[in-house]
């Protein structure tokens, strides 16, 4: 016979299991108060957000650069082939600015950079879309803005923290940082010297 202490509770028995009812109920009937947020298990650092590709978006990323490939190659024998001599005549500017794009991208993945993968793409499709491509437009202005899009929250969360990061925008660091006086004028320090 089993003992009562080492035998496995039953999913009905189990304390951590609720019933469909309970559930139902506490969606139906908050708790008041502010709800609790679920901290993430690692923090992401800047570095992570701007130069770490995750996995997924290496997938994308790299299939996004083959297709560039190809579609630069089959538009330049499209543009080449065509009896419009303006669209013919174009084709050579075709190629050269799709592979210039292709080639960012690909430099992106290489090097790893979200911000650079994420503006390559971005220009790429604003190159589709300037030769009236609007599908090749939309992919690839989706997946540079999700990535920009991405690079810049990390920003907005340094600036809510208060990070410093040493640019123009963010001014001097400290509360109550006095400005060094110019070199061309300096105010004067009292005005007494005009009663005297």
């Amino acid at each position: 016979m089993e003992n009562p202490e080492t035998a496995t509770p039953s999913p009905h028995t189990d304390p951590k299991r609720r019933s469909l009812a309970d559930i139902a109920k506490e969606l139906w009937h908050q708790k008041p108060g502010p709800r609790q947020v679920k901290a993430s298990s690692t923090p992401i650092t800047t570095k992570e957000i701007v130069n770490g590709l995750d996995r997924r978006e290496l997938l994308v990323g790299s299939f996004l650069t083959t297709l560039a490939l190809v579609l630069a190659v089959l538009g330049y024998f499209n543009e080449r082939s065509s009896a419009t001599k303006s669209i013919h005549a174009s084709a050579n500017d075709f190629l050269i600015t799709m592979l210039i794009g292709a080639c960012l991208m690909a430099l992106g993945l290489f090097l790893r950079r979200r911000a650079l993968l994420g503006f390559a793409a971005f220009l790429f499709g604003l190159e589709q879309a300037t030769f009236q491509f609007l599908p090749g437009a939309l992919i690839y202005l989706a997946f540079g803005g999700w990535l920009i899009y991405r690079v810049m929250q990390k920003g907005k969360a340094d600036r809510a923290a208060g990070v410093d990061r040493g640019t123009v925008d963010y001014g001097p660091s400290g509360k109550g940082a006095i400005p060094r006086p110019s070199k061309r004028y300096t105010p004067p320090k009292s005005s007494n010297r005009r009663s005297s």
